[in-house]
């Protein structure tokens, strides 16, 4: 189990790393011009809904976190022990940059972040609204569950990357 939380702790880690980076948008682009982007690298076809996004305070996306996910916490805890639980959430509590509540359909993203950064994290948060919309919800008791999570962050993490290469010219 300490394996799992681990790999799981340094892919989130090396996504991450990304946000560590200052970058600085030439053009600031609407929610609706970074929708549109995300839906053509994703290649879909199908039509959905522009999903709501909230600019948000550092603490109010932990908060969001940490209320969204208190029922992974208390699985954490029975998995895991209290201590290691604990450890997991701040983890994710130190370093969450952005959020997307399957059951809102909303994306929650950092005010703390440089422009084009944000965009490139919206962009990201916009990817998991469509693959809940495409795919649908992942039910974490299937067998496959953690890795069909862990495809959907690295999908995730490849638009938001590709949106920094694309948009966010180095100093």
């Amino acid at each position: 189990m300490r394996v799992t939380f681990n790999i799981i702790k340094w892919t989130v880690t090396a996504i991450l790393m990304v946000s560590v980076f200052s970058h600085h948008s030439v053009e600031a682009r609407s929610h609706g011009e970074i929708y549109a982007w995300v839906v053509d690298e994703l290649d879909l076809k199908e039509d959905y809904p522009l999903p709501a996004v909230t600019i948000v305070s550092r603490d109010e996306l932990r908060r969001t976190y940490r209320a969204y996910n208190a029922k992974a916490f208390k699985s954490w805890s029975s998995d895991y022990g209290e201590q290691m639980a604990n450890q997991m959430m701040d983890f994710y509590l130190d370093n969450v940059v952005g959020l997307f509540i399957p059951k809102t359909g909303q994306v929650l993203v950092g005010d703390f972040l440089a422009s084009c950064k944000r965009e490139a994290v919206v962009a990201h948060e916009m990817a998991h609204y469509l693959q809940l919309m495409k795919d649908g919800q992942i039910d974490p008791r299937t067998h496959d569950a953690a890795d069909r999570f862990l495809l959907r962050e690295m999908q995730g993490s490849g638009i938001e990357n590709s949106y920094v290469k694309q948009y966010c010219p180095e100093k």
